[in-house]
């Protein structure tokens, strides 16, 4: 694998980081709902796998949260604002 260039802290690519915000959104709403699944499967493991389904549900948000930042930053927002 190569390694990874380092970019100029003055250049942020908005399309990128929305790129990133859509794929971490589809691949942890996937998941959540395999755990939703895997409940249904197996009612013995039903209190885990929803349980799972939260905490990936508040990884989510947080994750989007994050990245919705360095996009509102990345548009000019100052960081005083970005709360």
């Amino acid at each position: 694998m190569a390694p990874l260039k380092r970019r100029s802290a003055a250049t942020w690519d908005v399309a990128r980081l929305h790129g990133l915000m859509l794929a971490l959104d589809a691949a942890l709403n996937s998941y959540i709902a395999q755990c939703y699944e895997a409940a249904d499967r197996s009612p013995q493991y039903r209190a885990f796998w929803e349980a799972e389904a939260a905490a990936a549900e508040t990884q989510k948000d947080a994750a989007l949260h994050k990245v919705q930042m360095w996009i509102d930053y990345a548009g000019g927002k100052s960081p005083e604002l970005m709360r």
